[in-house]
């Protein structure tokens, strides 16, 4: 449970990565809002956002992270390919963990090694069936600038996904309130980082009222040369705007008195007669 937001702008020339900090513990059935950001820096131009009951582990992060670093990758498909790697390591080791080593297998012997073919046809059938059906509810939401703007998404199990296109995209439970928020605002990403900046951080607000996700919000600013957060003067602003905005319509009745009056007049000289 939670929402991250991922946005193009000024053409394709800078990235924006947006989430909350709440995080849903299954194990106890409770949420919270953690002290720091759940972005974690990939590359010097490159950010992953991860919703879902389950995370990657941080040993899996490390791992993209060295890799980009000892092979200096900047191109943000190979980041992203990267990515997808660790998800189905981990989806795969946790399948192995749950499915085949309580019955004395590992996935290698299951369908490498040839024990399919000692096995009952029905212990097989269940097996791969639950192979098939295995829930990991991770999702990867990653962002980033080479020669342009980029986003993917890596959903289970395993399917990556880019949204250079749409131009921006949305992950967890606040995605519904995310997305139509981008779609009546006509969001297209040759908004300038000021209108963008706002509409993705609006979204977000308006995500906060779907369960699960919580009321802080970081942002990430990714250019061709470096990620960096929003600084908190920035996102008061942004706070400052939302609350006029959110005012007008709180006041709609004064608004709309003119609207109430003609309304009247029509209702008495047409309708109820």
């Amino acid at each position: 449970m939670t929402v991250c937001i991922g946005a193009i702008c000024e053409g394709g020339k800078i990235v924006l990565v947006a989430t909350d900090r709440m995080w849903t513990n299954p194990y106890l059935s409770i949420e919270y809002e953690y002290p720091e950001p759940k972005i974690e820096i990939l590359s010097p131009t490159c950010v992953a956002a991860i919703a879902g009951s389950v995370i990657l582990p941080t040993e899996a992060i490390e791992r993209v992270r060295e890799k980009v670093h000892r092979k200096g990758i900047r191109n943000i498909s190979d980041i992203a390919y990267a990515i997808k790697e660790e998800y189905i390591k981990e989806r795969n080791k946790r399948i192995d963990d749950e499915v085949f080593k309580p019955r004395g297998l590992s996935m290698d012997d299951f369908y490498k090694k040839g024990v399919q073919r000692v096995l009952d046809s029905s212990l097989i059938r269940m097996l791969d069936s639950q192979v098939e059906r295995y829930e990991f509810e991770l999702i990867i939401l990653v962002g980033g600038v080479d020669k342009k703007g980029h986003l993917y998404v890596i959903f289970p199990p395993g399917r990556i996904e880019p949204f250079e296109r749409v131009g921006y995209v949305s992950i967890g439970s606040g995605r519904p309130h995310v997305e139509s928020t981008f779609i009546l605002e006509r969001y297209t990403p040759r908004l300038p980082l000021d209108q963008a900046l706002y509409l993705v951080y609006k979204a977000k607000k308006i995500a906060e009222r779907a369960p699960g996700v919580g009321p802080s919000t970081d942002i990430v600013v990714i250019t061709e040369k470096k990620a960096e957060y929003l600084p908190d003067d920035i996102k008061e602003e942004l706070q400052n705007i939302y609350n006029s905005e959110i005012s007008i319509m709180v006041n709609r009745k004064k608004l709309t008195e003119k609207l109430e009056k003609m309304v009247k007049e029509f209702r008495s000289e047409s309708l109820e007669v």
